[in-house]
């Protein structure tokens, strides 16, 4: 079970992804920064978290929300994806990171 405080930085972080991710599928502006430094980006900015790995437990995952049936949004999942699994970077302050993709239809999918 997690803390309060796991539970707001889970929100949190799963906020930030489908913000970005709507923002890639937004059809009328680009994505201002690209993925792959998105990507280290946010592994680094977990390195800053001191209770990492007692909150994480065995594996940190991220989720990448997408909407699977806009183009816009897929292309960025599966470029993330390819990102993830070609960086390099399989761990965060020692605990391995997995990417996983999760198609939402719309934001009430979020509640859950």
């Amino acid at each position: 079970m997690l803390s309060k405080e796991g539970k707001a930085m889970k929100r949190a972080f799963l906020l930030l992804l489908f913000i970005t991710v709507l923002r890639a599928a937004s059809p009328a502006q680009e994505m201002p920064v690209p993925v792959d430094i998105q990507h280290r980006l946010l592994t680094k900015i977990l390195t800053f978290d001191r209770n990492l790995k007692s909150r994480a437990g065995a594996t940190l995952t991220v989720g990448i929300l997408y909407q699977k049936y806009y183009r816009t949004s897929l292309n960025v999942e599966n470029e993330l994806i390819s990102v993830c699994n070609e960086s390099g970077i399989q761990e965060v302050e020692t605990v391995p990171l997995s990417c996983v993709p999760l198609p939402i239809q719309s934001a009430a999918g979020l509640d859950s």
